[in-house]
């Protein structure tokens, strides 16, 4: 008769990876408005962690000759960001026959944060 010899279970940690497609790039914008002037500043750096992946990005885009964009946050959807509103921009151009106004470029903002609630852009608009 053959006898089982069982040998404990031998239990390995469990290690749980996550999914984050994210990187916080870091960054500073800074804007100060008056009645009749408007300033905005901001940083060069971009990084990921104590890495400096280059010292020359800006965060500041001049999106018409009266509207500036400081964006913040992952690289990449700042990068999305831009090019959607470029994009819309034109089509808005387009229709209308004229530059879109910075009214109405501060109203298509909260529009693309909508349309990607789902999977929102890492980003923070100044």
């Amino acid at each position: 008769m053959a006898t089982l010899i069982e040998e404990p279970y031998k239990t390995h940690p469990t290690v749980e990876h996550r999914f984050f497609p994210y990187s916080q790039n870091g960054g500073t914008v800074v804007a100060v408005s008056g009645e009749d002037f408007a300033v905005i500043g901001c940083d060069t750096r971009l990084s990921e962690g104590y890495s400096i992946l280059s010292r020359d990005v800006t965060k500041v885009r001049k999106m018409t000759s009266k509207t500036l964009l400081g964006c913040v946050g992952f690289h990449g959807d700042v990068l999305t960001l831009t090019k959607t509103l470029e994009a819309r921009m034109k089509q808005y151009k387009h229709t209308h026959g004229k530059d879109m106004s910075c009214e109405a470029l501060a109203r298509c903002c909260p529009q693309n944060l909508y349309y990607r609630r789902f999977f929102p852009y890492w980003y923070t608009i100044s």
